[in-house]
């Protein structure tokens, strides 16, 4: 139960063979269960973009997605995941904070932010960090 020794573990076997898959998948489940969400599916988009079509890391990124829209607002998720640089970064972003403020006053606005891909892209992770509702 020592998750950041577990994630230690995955890093250093992906620096050895970043090609192997067991690392990915248990890294990404570490994750997971940290809730880290974001991280998580970062990871296995990683290890998809080795071996697109491996059953067992397509099922632990839908495992995630279902558990992004299924787990409740978590104040101290998302107190964590403002932690992250990445997310810092996105927040940030003169770009995303447009595109939250015109949510907020037209909720209809986000069709056509989710048009841009990296757009898309940030407020996902957003939504996958605990940061912004997926309801």
């Amino acid at each position: 139960m020592d998750w950041q020794r577990a994630l230690a573990d995955c890093d250093k076997c992906l620096s050895f063979d970043n090609k192997f898959m067991k690392a990915y998948i248990r890294k990404g489940k570490i994750q997971h269960v940290l809730k880290q969400f974001h991280k998580a599916l970062a990871t296995y988009d990683a290890a998809l973009a080795i071996e697109a079509g491996n059953v067992e890391v397509l099922e632990a990124k839908r495992a995630t997605m279902i558990a992004i829209q299924t787990t409740d607002a978590d104040p101290e998720r998302a107190k964590q995941a403002m932690q992250d640089p990445e997310i810092q970064a996105i927040m940030r972003d003169p770009t995303i904070s447009k595109v939250l403020q015109d949510m907020q006053t037209n909720p209809g606005s986000s069709q056509a932010a989710m048009r841009d891909p990296d757009i898309r892209s940030k407020l996902e992770k957003l939504v996958a960090a605990g940061i912004l509702g997926s309801k």
